[in-house]
């Protein structure tokens, strides 16, 4: 599936105030990328869903096998296994705001990964 063009097609555009814009600024500018991002929108959307419905099966399996173990250990498998899925959490929100943040995205690392990787 291609990507569109971008709203800023140059990247030190998204820097100048709307009332500064010269009529060459505003030909470069995408206005139909609004429109263009739907697909995506929907399909990130559909994502969310299926992890937030696997999240809760998962939650209710570990409900589940944490009723099963004995009484002087029960718990430990249910908070280990939050504490790994929640660092795991962490590192990827690092990640991402770490990789993401570079000029393509409006940010001020001159390094960053691309969308499509």
């Amino acid at each position: 599936m291609p990507i569109g063009k971008l709203y800023y097609t140059v990247s030190f555009d998204r820097d100048i105030a709307v009332t500064d814009y010269t009529s060459e600024i505003e030909a470069r500018i995408n206005y139909n990328a609004t429109s263009e991002g739907a697909k995506y929108v929907i399909l990130m959307f559909f994502a969310a869903v299926g992890y937030v419905i696997s999240d809760v099966c998962a939650d209710s399996i570990t409900c589940e096998l944490a009723q099963r173990e004995p009484l002087d250990k029960r718990g430990k498998t249910q908070s280990c296994i939050y504490t790994v899925r929640t660092a795991v959490v962490i590192i990827c929100e690092i990640i991402v705001g770490l990789c993401f943040n570079g000029e393509e995205y409006g940010g001020d690392f001159d390094f960053s990964l691309s969308f499509p990787s």
